[in-house]
């Protein structure tokens, strides 16, 4: 069995499937836009990645002009006048045709991302490989909708997807095979959409162990620690709303990571209850969290958050939504503590039991730790991958 993989460049999961996949002899290819170590004289001069994934540079195939149109053109003032939504549209479209082209037919399955799936899919089935499409998140139309209630709910005139970027995720949907999903919350959101129960594969992702673990606290303080892109969709404003009303001496709540514009009102709302550190390396973050008492993490939509696991590998206790994707790799009471999404209220609850039962506290960051390490590695990822991809094959 032989597995081709596309990744948008956009997250590490795909690198991290695709070395293990190299290394376990399944990998036939990879499509990414940019990959250091095939490229380490661009890497050093225009596109800065420091790609750490070991896959074998024959097996990549890069498109560095879509690269530097993501750096260059999307990312910049040139592109200021089109729409957050048309402009994502075009990266999605920029990607998918040009890796339609290039795809070729040496593999059994071919492993895509959604939004960039499409053309690329009706190409490789027309040579008859099997198509299993990436799906991260919920399905569209949850999202969007999901979304699009708390925004009324605090009077934000957004949309988080275009009508033409739900349109092409359902066409996806439709043409694929199969539809991998990294959690059973995300699973139910396409049952609840009348997918067939029989085209989902639930496959949930992994962290490095190695990377994060526990590398001491330098002091004593009750700390709080969020990690992602503060934002209305991973719930922070709850948090910010919980912390605020809570009376411990000395506590602290960080915020790490970029931010929406939508959180504005809310920073000002609760200014001066909380540290703000931007994006930090993801090769430094273990540290960071490795400084939190506690992690929260009370999105109201993902897929299976990564950086709730990162956090229980480096041994901190998680307060989780199940919209997380929480109740796949969190046991309730023992790692950390799921509650509801939403809840300001039950968010405190929680973070004031850990400050109340430091001995808790620590004993549930050990149990998380050994949570990960038992089953949530990448090595893990990977033998849950092979052995699913294995039923599509056949």
């Amino acid at each position: 069995m032989k597995i081709s993989i596309i990744s948008s460049g956009g997250t590490l999961r795909g690198l991290y499937l695709a070395e293990q996949l190299d290394r376990k002899g399944f990998l036939s290819r990879l499509y990414i836009p940019f990959y250091s170590r095939k490229h380490p004289f661009i890497e050093k001069r225009l596109i800065t990645r420091n790609h750490e994934h070991r896959i074998d540079p024959r097996k990549v195939t890069t498109d560095i002009p879509v690269s530097m149109a993501q750096k260059y053109f999307f990312g910049s003032k040139l592109s200021g006048a089109i729409k957050k939504n048309d402009k994502r549209y075009m990266i999605y479209e920029l990607i998918d045709k040009r890796n339609a082209g290039a795809f070729k037919a040496d593999c059994d399955i071919l492993f895509v991302e959604s939004y960039i799936a499409l053309h690329t899919i009706m190409a490789a089935r027309k040579e008859g490989v099997r198509c299993v499409l990436d799906r991260t998140n919920t399905h569209v139309k949850y999202q969007s909708a999901v979304i699009s209630e708390e925004y009324v709910k605090y009077g934000i005139n957004m949309e988080l997807n275009s009508s033409a970027i739900i349109e092409k995720g359902i066409k996806e949907y439709e043409l694929a095979d199969r539809i991998a999903v990294l959690s059973n919350f995300v699973r139910k959101t396409f049952l609840d959409k009348n997918i067939n129960e029989e085209k989902l594969l639930t496959i949930p992702s992994g962290v490095s162990a190695e990377k994060f673990k526990k590398s001491g606290k330098k002091d004593n303080i009750f700390r709080v620690v969020f990690c992602g892109r503060a934002s209305i969709k991973k719930g922070t404003h709850y948090l910010l709303e919980a912390f605020s009303g809570l009376s411990i001496p000395g506590a602290e709540l960080w915020l790490i990571g970029g931010y929406s514009g939508e959180m504005l009102p809310f920073f000002k709302k609760y200014e001066g209850t909380f540290k703000m550190f931007g994006h930090i390396d993801h090769n430094k973050l273990g540290e960071y969290y490795s400084q939190a008492s506690v992690f929260v993490l009370p999105s109201i939509e993902e897929g299976l958050a990564k950086v709730m696991m990162e956090a229980m590998a480096c041994g901190i206790p998680v307060i989780a939504t199940p919209n997380t994707g929480a109740e796949d790799v969190i046991r309730n009471g023992i790692d950390g503590f799921i509650v509801p999404a939403g809840s300001a209220d039950a968010l405190k609850e929680k973070i004031v039991y850990y400050y109340e039962n430091p001995s808790e506290c620590i004993g549930m960051g050990e149990s998380a730790r050994m949570r990960i390490l038992s089953g949530f590695t990448w090595e893990h990822y990977a033998e849950r991958f092979i052995e699913g991809m294995k039923g599509v094959s056949a």
